[in-house]
């Protein structure tokens, strides 16, 4: 199921230049333009708990992004522009680099979670679906498989609530 998804979802990426234009900036932009959204906000809220907020987002990242790096160093699989003809990769990557499990959706999850409990239910539904669309992204870009993305989501989910726990 997973080949056929990452395959779908490449060949609807290329059906014109704008679904191309758009798959590349979920892929590749969406995750900068969330970090600094939750910058503003911790800056534009600045309060302790949004200070607090900040630190757990900055931890909570580079965490998931160093347990994402290690599960891929155990269990290496190779990108679906690689493993699978058909697929053509949007944005420019090493074919030998990892595709289990997605940094970005790690990080763009341990961006997001943090700021979840403490918004308004229009700002929780906006930053999910951001780090949901950085997640897509990947897949419409040829870079990930559906299971990839969704390791990396809770790799960042896990990873903000052991830090959240072990924090307050």
């Amino acid at each position: 199921m997973d080949r056929i998804l990452a395959l779908w979802c490449n060949r609807l990426a290329r059906r014109s230049p704008g679904w191309t234009f758009l798959s590349i900036f979920l892929a590749s932009g969406l995750i900068w333009f969330l970090a600094a959204v939750v910058g503003v906000m911790a800056v534009l809220l600045l309060s302790p708990r949004f200070a607090d907020r900040l630190l757990l987002v900055a931890l909570s990242s580079a965490i998931a992004l160093a347990v994402s790096h290690g599960i891929g160093a155990l269990r290496f699989r190779r990108r679906p522009f690689v493993a699978l003809d058909a697929v053509v990769p949007l944005v420019t990557r090493a074919a030998h680099e990892k595709s289990f499990p997605s940094d970005h959706a790690a990080i763009a999850f341990a961006l997001v979670l943090p700021l979840v409990p403490f918004v308004g239910w229009g700002m929780q539904v906006a930053l999910l679906t951001g780090a949901t669309l950085v997640a897509v992204g990947r897949v419409l870009v040829g870079l990930h498989y559906v299971s990839d993305v969704v390791a990396g989501a809770i790799i960042g989910g896990m990873v903000w609530v052991v830090m959240e726990q072990l924090l307050h």
